[in-house]
Protein backbone atom coordinates (compact mmCIF):
# COMPACT_ATOMS: atom_id res chain seq x y z
CA UNK A 1 0.00 0.00 0.00
CA UNK A 2 2.51 2.20 1.33
CA UNK A 3 4.62 1.35 -2.13
CA UNK A 4 1.88 2.08 -4.33
CA UNK A 5 0.41 5.15 -3.00
CA UNK A 6 3.99 6.68 -2.79
CA UNK A 7 4.48 6.13 -6.62
CA UNK A 8 1.07 7.73 -7.57
CA UNK A 9 1.64 10.55 -5.20
CA UNK A 10 4.71 10.98 -7.46
CA UNK A 11 2.88 11.16 -10.44
CA UNK A 12 -0.15 13.00 -8.86
CA UNK A 13 2.52 15.89 -8.23
CA UNK A 14 4.41 15.54 -11.70
CA UNK A 15 1.32 16.28 -13.44
CA UNK A 16 0.21 18.76 -11.27
CA UNK A 17 2.75 20.59 -12.05
CA UNK A 18 2.77 20.15 -15.72
CA UNK A 19 -0.96 20.78 -16.28
CA UNK A 20 -2.32 21.93 -12.79
CA UNK A 21 -4.58 19.82 -12.89
CA UNK A 22 -4.75 16.94 -10.14
CA UNK A 23 -6.40 13.73 -11.47
CA UNK A 24 -7.43 12.05 -7.74
CA UNK A 25 -9.85 10.04 -9.06
CA UNK A 26 -8.25 7.35 -11.67
CA UNK A 27 -4.78 7.35 -9.47
CA UNK A 28 -6.61 6.03 -6.26
CA UNK A 29 -8.18 3.42 -8.68
CA UNK A 30 -4.91 2.04 -9.56
CA UNK A 31 -4.34 1.88 -5.04
CA UNK A 32 -7.23 0.12 -4.69
CA UNK A 33 -7.60 -2.50 -7.91
CA UNK A 34 -4.17 -4.08 -6.92
CA UNK A 35 -5.07 -4.40 -3.14
CA UNK A 36 -8.63 -5.61 -4.07
CA UNK A 37 -7.03 -8.51 -6.71
CA UNK A 38 -3.88 -9.15 -4.95
CA UNK A 39 -5.23 -9.44 -1.02
CA UNK A 40 -9.28 -9.60 -1.33
CA UNK A 41 -9.96 -6.41 0.78
CA UNK A 42 -13.66 -6.24 1.48
CA UNK A 43 -15.34 -3.10 1.36
CA UNK A 44 -14.74 -1.36 4.43
CA UNK A 45 -10.78 -1.97 4.14
CA UNK A 46 -11.03 -0.61 0.63
CA UNK A 47 -12.76 2.34 1.81
CA UNK A 48 -9.90 2.98 4.12
CA UNK A 49 -7.85 2.61 1.27
CA UNK A 50 -9.29 4.79 -0.66
CA UNK A 51 -9.25 7.61 2.48
CA UNK A 52 -5.46 6.55 2.61
CA UNK A 53 -4.54 7.38 -0.68
CA UNK A 54 -6.66 10.61 -1.46
CA UNK A 55 -4.97 12.25 1.96
CA UNK A 56 -2.05 11.61 0.80
CA UNK A 57 -2.59 12.86 -3.05
CA UNK A 58 -4.46 15.81 -1.42
CA UNK A 59 -1.91 16.91 1.17
CA UNK A 60 0.82 16.84 -1.26
CA UNK A 61 -0.67 18.44 -4.37
CA UNK A 62 -2.05 21.30 -1.71
CA UNK A 63 1.79 21.38 -0.69
CA UNK A 64 3.10 21.45 -4.00
CA UNK A 65 0.13 24.73 -5.70
CA UNK A 66 0.72 26.63 -1.89
CA UNK A 67 4.66 26.53 -2.34
CA UNK A 68 4.32 27.83 -5.91
CA UNK A 69 2.06 30.38 -4.71
CA UNK A 70 3.88 31.38 -1.71
CA UNK A 71 7.17 31.66 -4.32
CA UNK A 72 5.39 33.97 -6.29
CA UNK A 73 4.17 36.58 -3.44
CA UNK A 74 7.49 36.55 -1.97
CA UNK A 75 6.39 34.09 1.19
CA UNK A 76 8.61 32.37 3.50
CA UNK A 77 8.43 28.81 3.54
CA UNK A 78 8.31 28.11 7.13
CA UNK A 79 5.03 30.73 7.14
CA UNK A 80 3.47 28.49 4.69
CA UNK A 81 4.72 25.12 6.57
CA UNK A 82 2.96 26.75 9.60
CA UNK A 83 -0.37 27.63 7.81
CA UNK A 84 -0.17 24.19 6.22
CA UNK A 85 -0.36 22.41 9.85
CA UNK A 86 -2.81 24.54 10.96
CA UNK A 87 -5.24 24.44 8.23
CA UNK A 88 -5.13 20.09 8.86
CA UNK A 89 -5.46 20.26 12.07
CA UNK A 90 -8.70 22.36 11.88
CA UNK A 91 -9.80 20.17 8.82
CA UNK A 92 -9.37 16.77 10.87
CA UNK A 93 -11.27 18.56 13.91
CA UNK A 94 -14.22 20.45 12.23
CA UNK A 95 -15.00 17.92 8.72
CA UNK A 96 -16.39 14.92 10.78
CA UNK A 97 -19.02 17.28 12.01
CA UNK A 98 -19.66 18.63 8.65
CA UNK A 99 -20.15 15.23 6.95
CA UNK A 100 -22.15 14.30 9.67
CA UNK A 101 -24.87 17.54 8.77
CA UNK A 102 -24.72 16.56 5.28
CA UNK A 103 -25.24 12.92 5.64
CA UNK A 104 -27.96 13.14 8.17
CA UNK A 105 -30.01 16.09 6.52
CA UNK A 106 -29.22 14.65 2.59
CA UNK A 107 -29.76 11.85 1.15
CA UNK A 108 -25.75 10.57 -0.69
CA UNK A 109 -25.95 9.98 -4.01
CA UNK A 110 -29.74 11.82 -4.79
CA UNK A 111 -30.46 14.76 -6.42
CA UNK A 112 -30.06 17.02 -3.14
CA UNK A 113 -26.95 16.12 -2.71
CA UNK A 114 -25.69 14.08 -6.14
CA UNK A 115 -22.00 13.26 -5.27
CA UNK A 116 -21.48 11.14 -8.45
CA UNK A 117 -17.62 10.65 -7.90
CA UNK A 118 -18.64 8.90 -5.21
CA UNK A 119 -20.96 6.83 -6.04
CA UNK A 120 -18.84 5.84 -9.02
CA UNK A 121 -15.89 4.91 -5.87
CA UNK A 122 -18.74 2.79 -3.93
CA UNK A 123 -19.73 0.86 -7.03
CA UNK A 124 -15.78 -0.15 -7.89
CA UNK A 125 -15.72 -1.26 -4.09
CA UNK A 126 -18.19 -3.34 -3.79
CA UNK A 127 -17.30 -5.00 -7.25
CA UNK A 128 -14.92 -7.37 -5.20
CA UNK A 129 -15.81 -10.17 -7.57
CA UNK A 130 -15.62 -9.19 -11.37
CA UNK A 131 -17.36 -11.14 -14.38
CA UNK A 132 -14.94 -10.99 -16.93
CA UNK A 133 -17.39 -11.33 -19.70
CA UNK A 134 -19.13 -8.21 -18.64
CA UNK A 135 -15.68 -6.09 -18.18
CA UNK A 136 -14.62 -7.29 -21.78
CA UNK A 137 -18.44 -5.89 -22.70
CA UNK A 138 -17.64 -2.65 -21.00
CA UNK A 139 -13.72 -2.38 -22.42
CA UNK A 140 -15.30 -2.69 -26.14
CA UNK A 141 -18.41 0.12 -25.13
CA UNK A 142 -15.71 2.27 -23.61
CA UNK A 143 -13.36 1.83 -26.38
CA UNK A 144 -16.63 2.56 -29.15
CA UNK A 145 -17.28 5.81 -27.51
CA UNK A 146 -13.53 6.78 -27.50
CA UNK A 147 -13.54 6.81 -30.89
CA UNK A 148 -16.68 9.25 -31.30
CA UNK A 149 -14.92 11.52 -28.83
CA UNK A 150 -17.17 10.95 -26.14
CA UNK A 151 -15.25 10.94 -22.73
CA UNK A 152 -15.86 7.17 -20.96
CA UNK A 153 -15.40 8.83 -17.60
CA UNK A 154 -17.83 11.30 -18.17
CA UNK A 155 -20.56 8.98 -19.39
CA UNK A 156 -19.93 7.24 -16.68
CA UNK A 157 -20.68 9.85 -14.53
CA UNK A 158 -23.50 10.61 -16.18
CA UNK A 159 -25.18 7.22 -15.51
CA UNK A 160 -24.87 7.87 -12.07
CA UNK A 161 -26.18 11.24 -11.92
CA UNK A 162 -29.77 11.74 -10.85
CA UNK A 163 -31.94 12.10 -13.96
CA UNK A 164 -32.51 15.56 -13.25
CA UNK A 165 -29.23 16.76 -13.31
CA UNK A 166 -28.34 14.56 -16.28
CA UNK A 167 -31.33 16.08 -18.15
CA UNK A 168 -30.21 19.73 -17.12
CA UNK A 169 -26.72 19.00 -18.62
CA UNK A 170 -27.66 17.68 -21.51
CA UNK A 171 -30.17 20.73 -22.57
CA UNK A 172 -27.19 23.18 -21.34
CA UNK A 173 -24.81 21.09 -23.68
CA UNK A 174 -26.99 21.21 -26.44
CA UNK A 175 -27.48 24.92 -26.21
CA UNK A 176 -24.21 25.36 -25.86
CA UNK A 177 -23.51 24.10 -29.19
CA UNK A 178 -26.32 25.66 -30.94
CA UNK A 179 -25.25 29.01 -29.61
CA UNK A 180 -22.27 31.69 -30.11
CA UNK A 181 -19.61 30.39 -27.90
CA UNK A 182 -19.44 33.76 -25.05
CA UNK A 183 -16.84 33.32 -22.73
CA UNK A 184 -18.31 36.25 -20.86
CA UNK A 185 -20.77 33.78 -19.45
CA UNK A 186 -18.57 31.44 -17.48
CA UNK A 187 -18.30 34.31 -14.46
CA UNK A 188 -22.01 34.02 -14.62
CA UNK A 189 -22.23 30.52 -14.57
CA UNK A 190 -19.35 30.21 -11.97
CA UNK A 191 -22.06 32.31 -9.65
CA UNK A 192 -24.96 30.36 -9.79
CA UNK A 193 -23.12 27.02 -9.21
CA UNK A 194 -21.42 29.20 -6.03
CA UNK A 195 -25.13 30.17 -4.88
CA UNK A 196 -26.18 26.86 -5.45
CA UNK A 197 -23.82 25.38 -2.54
CA UNK A 198 -24.66 28.50 -0.83
CA UNK A 199 -28.50 26.88 -1.08
CA UNK A 200 -27.04 23.27 0.21
CA UNK A 201 -25.60 24.56 3.63
CA UNK A 202 -28.75 27.42 4.06
CA UNK A 203 -31.37 24.45 3.24
CA UNK A 204 -28.69 21.66 5.58
CA UNK A 205 -28.77 24.38 8.35
CA UNK A 206 -32.70 25.01 8.34
CA UNK A 207 -33.41 21.39 8.15
CA UNK A 208 -30.72 20.95 11.33
CA UNK A 209 -32.72 23.62 13.77
CA UNK A 210 -35.80 22.70 12.36
CA UNK A 211 -36.72 25.55 9.76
Amino acid sequence: LLVLVSIATYQIAHLSARVGLVPFGRFATFVMLPMMLMFGLNSLQLTMVCVFANVCFGVATDLLFDYKVGNLCAVSERRIHRAQWLGLIITSLTIGFFLWLLFTNFDLGSAELCAQRGRSRALLIQSTGFNYWVMLCGAMFGMLIKKLKVSPALTLGGILMPNSISIGLVLGGITARLTKQNDSLGTFWSGVFASESLWILVRMLSKLFGL
